[in-house]
């Protein structure tokens, strides 16, 4: 994670590091500190800014020269106001299928650059199981409903 941020800041560009959040264990924040010690400029969106007012708040940041946005599991919060993010990043997978892509990634509203989304895991772990899955049920569903789905710009590393 904290190698992909720096990565993508060098390019110019800010990232969006999801986070599955709970009640009990503030992973948010923990992301965030392990970011700003490794000289990253991080907030975190939390549920206590507006619906209404996220997307101001997230350019007000963004004017703040912040080099990435964390924020509780994707498309809880609505990826759409984070457009000025092009890279994604999702730390903990997810067996719920609307949650394993960030919602609109791919046709956020204001989105000008080419969007990066990328997937965490340990190699032959759970959560390379996970993915490959959610993959599968993904192009299952795209292709049922007239979308054919792509492998393009898929990269395991």
């Amino acid at each position: 994670m904290i190698k992909l941020c720096k990565e993508q800041k060098e390019q110019g560009r800010r990232t969006l590091v999801y986070s599955v959040y709970s009640g009990t264990r503030d992973t948010t924040t923990r992301l965030k500190n392990l970011l700003e010690a490794q000289g990253l400029k991080v907030v975190v969106l939390r549920a206590s800014v507006e619906a209404a007012k996220r997307e101001d708040w997230v350019m007000e940041q963004v004017e703040r020269g912040i080099d990435a946005g964390v924020q509780p599991r994707a498309g809880e919060n609505r990826s759409g106001c984070w457009s000025s993010q092009p890279s994604c990043l999702c730390g903990q997978v997810s067996m719920s299928t609307p949650f394993s892509k960030p919602q609109g990634v791919a046709g956020r509203i204001g989105q000008k650059k080419h969007v990066e989304v990328h997937y965490l895991g340990f190699q032959d772990g759970a959560q390379m199981d996970c993915l490959k899955l959610m993959a599968k049920k993904i192009a299952v569903s795209q292709s049922t409903s007239g979308d054919m789905p792509t492998r393009s710009g898929c990269v395991e590393r």
